[in-house]
């Protein structure tokens, strides 16, 4: 008789690693994978199992395997996937949410232009805000951005919309 299994199940490339706090989880995106030009990279998936095994298989596996099966369709419209803690990783767990899922498609529609619109955008830096850590997002950035973004329609002396 088999001894009963001592540790869960893991997705596929997802692996478990013991570190101080217990098991810290990590996907990582195949040798061959990243050679053949795989636009995913390996993260740490942190060390709650539950969160680690959802990521991994509503995210990155889907994504894996969009760019495995050479779907170019799928891949050209999936969304970026950032690092973990990016404003990336956060609208990517906001796709995966069941909050997410109920929308009618006009409302995700809407959803995915403000994520473009607000992760696109171009730093000062050249960097995309979207591959900015949560952390360093505060009130003086969002005002600075919405300031950028914000269209006003005002009129002329002539009449003329500018």
């Amino acid at each position: 008789m088999k001894p009963p299994r001592t540790a869960l199940p893991l997705p596929r490339y997802v692996e478990r690693k013991p570190v101080n706090a217990g098991w810290a989880h990590f996907f990582h995106v195949p040798t061959w994978a990243k050679r053949a030009g795989c636009p995913l990279h390996s993260e740490a998936l942190g060390l709650d199992h539950a969160a680690a095994v959802q990521r991994a298989e509503e995210v990155l596996l889907p994504a894996f395997d969009s760019w495995r099966s050479g779907d170019t369709t799928t891949t050209a419209t999936m969304p970026a996937i950032g690092a973990v803690g990016t404003l990336d990783w956060m609208f990517a767990e906001y796709r995966a949410d069941r909050r997410y899922k109920k929308l009618s498609p006009k409302q995700k529609r809407n959803h995915e232009v403000g994520f473009k619109l607000v992760g696109g955008y171009v730093l000062k830096d050249g960097s995309r805000l979207g591959q900015k850590r949560l952390t360093a997002i505060d009130t003086a950035l969002a005002e600075e951005l919405y300031e950028k973004l914000l269209v006003v329609r005002t009129t002329d002396k002539d009449g003329k919309p500018r």
